[in-house]
């Protein structure tokens, strides 16, 4: 379909922006807020990109035949999205979706509801949405198009750039917020048992127990409130760019990190009410 490179450029990022609209429309329905479902920062899913410009140029001549128009292209971007999810995870040791819980899926990065799902889609852009697009495209005047292009192709090239960069920056920082969060967890269960047996020793023996343990748990506490201080600095360490990809696709391991925060906050309610004994 696309007669040249500047035509093709332009079906990738006009499908990858509305790609990205819809993902952020399906996010909206189900978390009942905004989240950037993007992999890259700005308003741009690649894969819807490339799954439109791959199935329209295959398949265009196939737009009088719905049935094989959606067989093919419930193919293509199928493969399309398997062999982008083992890509990604081979390159970041890391699943960027999961489909394991849903029946006929093919090692998590695909399965039967979601081919149905992209092969309908595919088939109604075709059908019906392509040609105005194309459209547009065509009777774009040149010079404008050619500079409005390499304005986003630019933008989209150093996106990519500094996004995959600090997405291979996450299993470091990932590692050391986990050794943060184990030095933090060790200490409070140093402080819980001395306060436990503080208490029942003043209990059975006398207060003069509780005076005599005192210093120590203080000591436990300092100890804890600096741990807690270089683990909070290290959790702040985070960027932008790791805290939307945490956001946008949960299935993550590296998602741990909302995790580890979420339990860095139980240890610090713990510091609070331990302040108070």
């Amino acid at each position: 379909m696309p007669q040249n490179l500047y035509q093709a450029a332009w079906i990738f990022l006009i499908y990858a922006f509305l790609g990205w609209c819809s993902e952020v429309a399906f996010a909206a329905v189900n978390k009942g807020k905004f989240v950037n479902r993007g992999f890259l920062n700005g308003p741009v899913c690649p894969i819807y990109g490339f799954g439109m410009l791959i199935v329209v140029t295959a398949l265009w001549g196939l737009k009088g035949n719905l049935i094989l128009l959606f067989l093919g292209s419930a193919a293509l971007t199928t493969a399309l999205e398997f062999v982008t999810g083992f890509v990604l995870e081979k390159f970041f040791h890391d699943k960027w979706w999961d489909y394991s819980d849903m029946p006929f899926n093919i090692k998590g990065y695909i399965c039967l509801k979601f081919t149905v799902l992209w092969g309908l889609a595919a088939t109604f852009i075709v059908g019906a949405v392509h040609r105005f697009v194309y459209m547009l495209i065509v009777k774009m005047p040149a010079v404008p198009g050619i500079i409005l292009l390499s304005v986003f192709a630019a933008a989209f090239i150093t996106d990519f750039v500094i996004t995959v960069t600090e997405l291979a920056k996450m299993p470091k920082k990932l590692g050391a917020l986990l050794e943060a969060e184990k030095a933090l967890r060790a200490i409070s269960d140093k402080i819980g048992e001395n306060i436990s047996d503080t208490t029942i020793a003043a209990k059975e023996k006398g207060s003069e127990i509780a005076v005599e343990n005192k210093p120590k748990i203080n000591e436990l506490k300092a100890e804890y409130e600096k741990k807690k201080q270089e683990f909070s600095a290290a959790f702040e360490k985070r960027n932008f760019v790791h805290r939307r990809i945490v956001k946008a696709f949960p299935n993550l391991k590296n998602g741990r990190y909302s995790a580890v925060y979420e339990r860095a906050v139980a240890l610090k309610k713990k510091a609070t009410n331990w302040k108070k004994q």
